[in-house]
């Protein structure tokens, strides 16, 4: 049938008279067996969990410079053991300072041993770049700018992160002030 839409402005949807619907299991069977097989190979990830009050440092892996400068950049991974595993469904909850503050106590806290969530601590460059700040070396409207710090592209590496390590749950982030405002961008 054809759409009511096309009816009325006098245009015809083109045919494809050449398209054959059968399907052939031979077709499809090989490509999905090389599939399986180098997905068997690949290697297994794990996200591994931590003592509680005792995160994981992930600062090396995502503070390499692709995310502005960051002179301050640290992140913490706190993963309770009923988390942990070749994949988790637990939610990812991101934590975030507020101006002046650290993700230093996040990890005495936050509770997420007890709630069952992994919590996600990235230190801000004396907050978070959310507006115009004294800190930033480029003008609110320089678009283009990539000395300041890039708050989306972190998040955005640190859930790539996170997710590459088998956390394939929800992403959430909370704040405090600063922290707060950046959760709402």
């Amino acid at each position: 049938p054809v759409p009511s839409n096309a009816m009325r402005s006098g245009r015809t949807l083109p045919r494809l008279a050449s398209w054959n619907p059968t399907f052939r299991a031979s077709s499809i069977i090989p490509p999905l067996l090389i599939l399986l097989i180098s997905a068997s190979q690949s290697p297994c990830f794990a996200i591994e969990s931590n003592d509680p009050k005792d995160p994981q440092n992930i600062t090396s892996v995502i503070c390499d410079g692709s995310t502005g400068t960051r002179p301050n950049c640290e992140v913490l991974l706190d993963v309770p053991s009923s988390c942990s595993g070749e994949s988790s469904l637990c939610p990812v909850v991101f934590f975030l300072h507020g101006s002046g503050g650290t993700n230093n106590w996040f990890s005495r806290t936050t509770g997420v041993h007890d709630e069952g969530v992994i919590g996600v601590y990235p230190q801000g460059e004396g907050g978070w770049n959310t507006g115009p700040k004294d800190t930033n070396q480029c003008d609110w409207s320089d678009f283009g700018c990539s000395v300041d710090p890039d708050e989306g592209a972190l998040i955005a590496s640190i859930i790539s992160e996170v997710k590459s390590r088998g956390a394939v749950g929800n992403v959430y982030v909370t704040g405090n002030s600063n922290g707060a405002a950046l959760a709402h961008r």
